[in-house]
């Protein structure tokens, strides 16, 4: 039996991705920085029409251990949603989060607080099927929608301190994701009900 197949083909297309730029790079430890601005999600490009760059940025992974860590989650929790769930859910959750995770970082951290930086990772898309896995189990469960949102901080808190990291498209996955889990739960008890 394939378990999880959609989780397996987004994990697998990190890892492509990065092999693919690692070469370019000529650099196995660490992707270039032309090509993070090219692939990953850089205003001033985005604002010249580059705009793959919301979905590209997704896939692109800054170095071996921001890959690493990210496909390890993703394998995780893409997993454990995927098992409650179906992969179309997953993928929904996967580029729903990020996409809005990511122009949720370009109009707040790029264009509000007038920062410019390469935003790149598939963390706004793993915290949104986290949270949409935190929604959906909680509110299937009746175990009460304010324990899952003081998870959803801790998560939030939790993958938010580091440095370098994109806050606010992490952010934004983690809202979209809550949300896509909890009307997803809504519709499976209403089927249970029936």
């Amino acid at each position: 039996m394939n378990e999880a197949p959609m989780t397996k083909i987004l994990v697998a297309t990190c890892i492509v991705m990065y092999m693919l730029l690692a070469l370019m790079s000529r650099n196995l430890m660490r992707i270039s920085t032309s090509l993070l601005m090219l692939l990953g999600q850089y205003k001033p490009l985005l604002e010249q029409g580059m705009y793959w760059q919301i979905v590209t940025s997704i896939f692109v992974h800054v170095n071996l251990f921001h890959l690493a860590f990210n496909v390890l989650f993703l394998y995780l929790v893409g997993t454990s949603f995927e098992k409650v769930s179906s992969s179309k859910m997953v993928t929904i959750t996967f580029f729903s989060s990020g996409i809005m995770g990511n122009v949720l970082s370009l109009i707040l951290g790029q264009y509000m607080f007038k920062t410019q930086y390469v935003s790149a990772g598939a963390s706004g898309s793993i915290l949104g099927l986290a949270a949409a896995l935190t929604m959906y189990s909680y509110k299937l469960l009746d175990k009460g929608i304010h324990k899952a949102i003081l998870s959803l901080i801790a998560l939030f808190i939790i993958n938010s301190v580091w440095a370098n990291v994109d806050f606010i498209a992490h952010l934004g996955g983690i809202l979209i994701g809550a949300i896509i889990g909890y009307l997803y739960a809504m519709s499976r008890k209403s089927l249970l009900v029936m």
